[in-house]
């Protein structure tokens, strides 16, 4: 996976070694930068309108997935379903591979059902990156037990608006900042639904996980 700065200007090869420490990237990741002609060439080459490094929210969320055997590139979206992206790479995208039939089996080794709510979905595109139920700390704290030891109303408005809340220095924000090596929490434009839709989700995971939760955890 390569991730390309899109200002080259600020984002020197130094620069990125750094964020690559700090947010614990390891290998099959490559962070790349180069000249702004090169730069918006490659953009329009891959179809992507030139971003403006000012604007940071304004940033193209697309994930573009290639086969330079087959010469096939699909463009998908960063939240899309993972198990329809593994579809992609397994089946679709390799060298156009038809799908080998498989035997029956047991229902005895069928996989957990996967929890389809609105909830366990957010969760699972934006938050499990840096964040565990009962898995221990990520990037930011493990959230087991997290509906018990904040309020409802707090939690909302974090998972809102976390950067506000930061600028108007909310005691619990600065401390979470402070504790996680100072990476705020990124705003990540969650309507009030959404929000509560995760609170739900994280109150319905089980009893265990909170037991072992953090008394840090926001």
């Amino acid at each position: 996976m390569y991730s390309i700065s899109i200002n080259p200007e600020r984002d020197s090869p130094q620069a990125l070694r750094r964020f690559m420490q700090t947010y614990d990237v390891g290998p099959g990741w490559t962070f790349l930068t180069g000249s702004q002609a090169d730069i918006t060439l490659l953009q329009r080459r891959l179809g992507i309108s030139p971003a403006d490094p000012t604007n940071l929210r304004g940033h193209n969320t697309s994930v573009i997935i290639g086969n330079e055997v087959t010469g096939q590139w699909i463009r998908r979206s960063a939240y899309e379903n993972p198990q329809n992206l593994v579809e992609l790479l397994t089946v679709a995208m390799r060298n156009y591979a038809p799908q080998t039939s498989r035997r029956s089996q047991s229902y005895a080794v069928a996989g957990e059902v996967i929890d389809n709510s609105r909830g366990s979905y957010l969760f699972r595109t934006r938050c499990v990156t840096c964040h565990t139920i009962g898995g221990g700390d990520r990037l930011g704290p493990d959230l087991a037990g997290v509906t018990d030891q904040r309020p409802q109303a707090w939690l909302s408005r974090w998972i809102r608006e976390p950067d506000r809340m930061i600028a108007e220095r909310d005691p619990t924000a600065l401390a979470l900042l402070a504790r996680y090596r100072n990476l705020p929490m990124p705003n990540l434009s969650l309507g009030g639904d959404d929000a509560e839709a995760i609170i739900e989700y994280l109150r319905s995971q089980p009893a265990a996980h909170a037991a072992s939760a953090p008394s840090h955890a926001h």
